[in-house]
């Protein structure tokens, strides 16, 4: 930016830039400087490279922080009489912010109308090793008639697919031998516990009924057919 400044083409009045600066042919200003930005990243995070134990520590101590943290880093859903569990989206934001030089994102990518669908997209990016992670999540606009979400439906049902491609994007593009040690922790303090599974469940559901929203409202939103598919992390998964 500084050699911005010092161009005699830089108007400080307007902000605007000259043509006679020393750009590529066809790249603009503000590509440029996301490539710098990309490039200080790289450079950073090679300079002070993550130390990989204290990481692994990091990511325990943040999720074993309280039991109601624990709680949140596990999703569970009752399937054929036995819960299937796995890493949650509040769990993935933990082992990223601890993983550090990385970056994550998600956006929606697409609302499909004629497929009824709406299409998310996650991303990370290693700034150590280059690595990429991508990941799309799907996820119907409809309810279980088959009648098309209204649009505050659709930007809901978008939100959670993206907080979803989001997760699939860092666990995917974090070691596994990084965040598996907190992720069993955290499993065992909910293991079996139905009760409590159910209690929390009852009580968003609640909580929700005093702002007027109704469970069939919430099930048509995580596109279930009960509330009893809710898991801990609210995603419906």
């Amino acid at each position: 930016m500084n050699n911005l400044v010092q161009s005699q083409n830089y108007d400080p009045m307007t902000g605007e830039v000259g043509d006679a600066l020393n750009l590529d042919s066809g790249t603009t200003v503000a590509v440029q400087m996301a490539q710098a930005e990309l490039n200080q990243a790289i450079v950073t995070a090679r300079a002070y490279p993550r130390n990989v134990r204290r990481v692994v520590q990091n990511v325990v101590n943040l999720t074993m922080l309280d039991e109601e943290s624990a709680s949140e880093c596990v999703y569970a859903l009752p399937r054929g009489g036995k819960p299937i569990k796995g890493p949650s989206v509040r769990f993935a934001e933990i082992v990223a912010s601890m993983y550090g030089n990385c970056h994550v994102a998600s956006r929606v990518v697409a609302v499909d109308k004629i497929d009824k669908v709406v299409i998310a997209e996650g991303v990370f990016i290693d700034y150590e090793t280059g690595l990429k992670r991508t990941a799309q999540v799907r996820r119907r606009i409809t309810d279980k008639n088959g009648r098309m979400f209204n649009e505050d439906m659709i930007v809901v049902t978008g939100n959670a697919a993206s907080s979803i491609a989001m997760r699939e994007a860092v666990l995917k593009g974090i070691p596994k031998a990084i965040w598996r040690k907190a992720y069993e922790s955290a499993e065992q303090v909910i293991s079996g516990d139905v009760k409590t599974l159910v209690e929390r469940r009852d009580g968003a559901v609640k909580a929700f009924a005093t702002f007027g929203v109704t469970p069939e409202l919430i099930c048509a939103a995580l596109e279930i057919e009960s509330v009893e598919e809710i898991d801990l992390d609210g995603s419906g998964r």
